[in-house]
């Protein structure tokens, strides 16, 4: 693919050269030269293609450089909110309480566990059969490194997220405390200018914001 683009870069240093108007006292360039294929290139066209090529690459590179961080922000608050989605759908499916917590899926007996606190280590969906806890998918540790995802309600961390067989979630204070929303906010090194937002309430259902550095109420983000 490289050497077909820097192929077509010295052409175009070469039309560039060829079309130019070339000032008074300056040779003309040959014809014969210039009208038929001619497999070498003169130092004045590398050096306009180098230049050109130099211009496409200083507004390129930073711009996919973005293109990467939003895509990479995108699919794991993508992962989040599927997770989330997909308890609450186990939960009316098997008429049982079903469990998010965050899990590094390290196996114990033969089982993940909630094992760490930290949500950008991973997390999974349980449930308890009986006494036995029953992993029903994880989720890895986000990559690339460098990026956070923490959880908290009523400005306290939240690292348990129960839902019932109705689909709607247990308040993160127990179940007799008022249902104050679940928060996650999704950070990489731009901070909270370029944050996400995934707020899920009483119901159970999970939504992200779309405003990139707000909450769903127009709330600026920090992050640590």
């Amino acid at each position: 693919m490289v050497p077909y683009i820097v192929r077509a870069l010295l052409r175009v240093g070469r039309l560039l050269f060829v079309v130019i108007p070339l000032g008074r006292g300056c040779p003309k360039p040959d014809k014969r030269r210039t009208m038929k294929g001619n497999s070498g290139f003169t130092l004045l066209e590398l050096l306009v293609t180098i230049s050109v090529a130099g211009i496409l690459l200083a507004i390129a590179i930073p711009n996919f450089r973005t293109f990467i961080q939003n895509d990479t922000l995108s699919t794991q608050a993508n992962n989040v909110v599927f997770a989330l989605n997909f308890g609450r759908s186990e939960a009316v499916k098997r008429d049982a309480n079903i469990y998010v917590c965050p899990s590094s899926g390290a196996l114990t007996s033969g089982q993940a566990t909630c094992d760490i606190t930290n949500w950008a280590q991973g997390w999974m969906v349980y449930w308890l059969n009986g006494t036995t806890v029953t992993s029903l998918q994880n989720w890895p540790t986000l990559v690339p490194a460098g990026l956070t995802l923490t959880s908290a309600s009523g400005g306290n961390p939240v690292t348990l997220i129960t839902y019932r067989p109705d689909g709607t979630i247990v308040p993160a204070g127990g179940a007799n405390a008022a249902p104050a929303p679940i928060a996650f906010k999704l950070c990489d090194s731009r901070l909270g200018a370029k944050a996400v937002s995934i707020e899920l309430t009483a119901t159970g259902r999970p939504q992200a914001s779309p405003t990139p550095g707000k909450t769903l109420n127009g709330t600026s983000l920090t992050c640590p």
